[in-house]
């Protein structure tokens, strides 16, 4: 043996007598090796994405927000749109020019129900503030509207209701009416001078439909309860409380585009009504032949002008009724290819300068009728059977079609026809935000978390 390795020999020994001095003569045991997670391994230092990722395309806007589940609210107070997830009390702001997002405080509000211990049912941006519906420990239901820069303010609409709240709010969302009891009388909001007034509709047995105005100015009341063979209508002021007008002999009522103009269905002749707020004048239109009935309808039109409505004739044949609210002239189109389960409401679109287009049926499958109501051209199109849907937008038509399985957004006028986009994940939501034409909202599942595409 080498001298040098005698020597490295005696030394390993004389520090294994040193280790056993040193702890007494007991025995070390080599503890087992532990696992530590290192940073690049598991990347937790990275930015969750706590805000909604916005891009911009040619189209519109790419919009994701992993990890929540969100919605989206278009004001129609102003160009910008808020996208919120209550359950987690996160909210945001941008504008469809995506040029930034902004983040909503709900702090204040989720610290004022947590002091209250009452649990947040549900809640919504009105045309100023947030409304919220709470629930209390004993099961009783509270309306309460918070607004100022934080949410800060407060102001009490409902406490301790023992049913949920079956409350309104117009399409401009300034106005909403809140029903204190089932005797008739009623709370009406409005959100931007928070001003209260209590609204007694003087009821008996009778069932009623409530509409607010587009503008939140009135109330109409529809009596339902044909016990007395009396439907009639009734308009509220919704500021004062007060009876305007009582007994219009009318059924399926409906608002124009503002609060000059009711529509609805006269109780005896089924000839289309319409109340002038203004003049407080009544007008009856249109005139069924014998043996027609009217089946849906009247709804204003995209144009504001005309009164929509469709009937049947004694052979079954369905007609489109399109009257001109204040020359009185009317324009029928036979629909030779319409499921009578569809909806004018939801299903056609008429501007009298330009478009009048009509989703409508053949062997099962949904079709879109198109006509220019200055050439008369017309031209139809196969729709998507999952997602039937159409709009406009800078006056060309946009619709989903599915070729071989796959969803396709088409665009066209009455020259040319062409694919915009092919979407490669299946399309579980599809709708129109409520405010805007053309503000298109296309929800679909990716990757197992919802996304959208705002078609601007």
């Amino acid at each position: 043996m080498k001298k040098h390795h005698y020597f490295i020999i005696l030394m390993l020994g004389a520090l294994s007598i040193f280790l056993l001095a040193a702890c007494g003569g007991e025995k070390i045991e080599e503890k087992k090796g532990i696992d530590v997670e290192m940073p690049w391994e598991k990347p937790w230092f990275l930015p969750v994405f706590t805000v909604p990722q916005i891009e911009t395309t040619d189209l519109g806007m790419d919009i994701h927000w992993i990890g929540y589940e969100w919605h989206i609210d278009d004001s129609e107070q102003s160009r910008n749109l808020m996208i919120s997830d209550f359950s987690k009390m996160k909210a945001f702001e941008f504008d469809a020019e995506g040029e930034g997002v902004s983040s909503v405080s709900l702090e204040w509000i989720n610290n004022y129900y947590q002091k209250l211990d009452q649990v947040i049912l549900e809640m919504f941006f009105c045309a100023k503030g947030i409304l919220v519906i709470s629930q209390d420990g004993e099961g009783q239901y509270n309306i309460n509207h918070h607004w100022g820069d934080a949410y800060d303010s407060v102001n009490l609409l409902l406490e301790k209701a023992d049913h949920f709240p079956d409350l309104k709010i117009n399409k401009k969302r300034n106005r909403i009416i809140v029903p204190i009891n089932t005797k008739g009388r009623y709370i009406s909001y409005h959100v931007m001078n928070q001003k209260k007034t209590e609204i007694d509709l003087e009821l008996g047995t009778e069932e009623i439909q409530i509409q607010v105005s587009p503008e939140g100015g009135y109330i109409s009341v529809e009596i339902l309860d044909s016990s007395k063979e009396e439907l009639g209508l009734r308009i509220y002021g919704a500021d004062s409380g007060r009876k305007i007008v009582n007994g219009i002999p009318g059924s399926h009522a409906a608002w124009g585009l503002d609060d000059s103009v009711l529509l609805f269905r006269h109780a005896k002749t089924q000839q289309v009504g319409i109340y002038f707020r203004e003049r407080r004048q009544i007008s009856l239109l249109g005139q069924l032949s014998e043996g027609e009935k009217v089946i849906d309808g009247p709804y204003i039109s995209a144009d504001g002008y005309h009164a929509l409505y469709t009937n049947k004739s004694q052979d079954n044949e369905i007609s489109l009724n399109i009257l001109h609210l204040h020359q009185q002239i009317e324009k029928s189109v036979r629909l030779s290819r319409w499921d009578h389960r569809i909806r004018i409401k939801d299903d056609v679109y008429y501007h009298g300068d330009t478009y009048l287009l009509i989703r409508g049926s053949v062997d099962d499958k949904k079709e879109l009728l198109i006509q220019d109501n200055r050439s008369g051209a017309v031209m139809y199109h196969d729709l998507s059977e999952e997602n039937p849907f159409f709009f406009l937008k800078d006056k060309k038509i946009y619709y989903f079609a599915e070729t071989n399985g796959k969803k396709q957004l088409i665009r066209t006028d009455f020259n040319t026809t062409e694919k915009v986009m092919v979407f490669s994940d299946k399309i579980t939501e599809v709708g129109a935000l409520k405010n805007k034409e053309g503000a298109i909202l296309y929800r679909q599942k990716l990757n197992e978390e919802k996304a959208a595409w705002l078609i601007r």
